[in-house]
């Protein structure tokens, strides 16, 4: 069974304990999941150990998190795809920004937002990125030089420690 984002499902007992090093192969970062008692989890990533009944929240935004600065290119309506060049030029590793979300701001199509499934590694001094939407499929046709969007990682990925010790 495969949990995206939004889904929510109950988790049997004992299930809310598990932590693991692996890819959650099948579930979307942010998935909901509740315990029969009504406690509420997400499914998250962190790149450090957090210690057990400590808050967590969203990493701070950074420039590499966020690149609002796209150019996309055509898509047409039912594309699974969505190609666009970067001004800023950062370069991503394979996946990135998996589960995060490419909006367009500007032009055609503007105020969609996909969920990214995947995509290839971006050189520094690459142009380009062609981002795979997975379920999803463009809407409204983009067109080129005119859509302007951007893409920003899953809250969900590389999570933190709450920083302070009062609420």
């Amino acid at each position: 069974m495969v949990f995206r984002y939004g889904d929510s499902h109950t988790l049997p007992p004992g299930q809310e304990k598990i932590t693991s090093t692996d890819n959650f192969a099948g579930v979307t970062l942010g998935t909901r999941a509740m315990t029969q008692d009504g406690r509420v989890f997400r499914y998250c990533f962190s790149a450090g150990a957090i210690g057990a009944g400590f808050l967590t929240t969203a990493p701070a935004i950074t420039p590499s998190a966020l690149a609002s600065d796209l150019i996309l290119v055509t898509a047409a309506v039912g594309a699974k795809s969505i190609t666009a060049s970067h001004a800023s030029a950062n370069a991503a590793t394979i996946n990135f920004y998996k589960d995060g979300y490419v909006f367009i701001h500007d032009g055609a199509g503007e105020g969609h937002l996909h969920l990214i499934q995947g995509h290839d590694a971006s050189a520094s001094d690459a142009v380009a990125i062609t981002l795979r939407l997975g379920d999803d499929v463009v809407r409204e046709a983009l067109a080129s030089g005119s859509s302007l969007g951007g893409i920003v990682r899953n809250p969900y990925t590389e999570i933190v420690e709450w920083p302070t010790t009062s609420v």
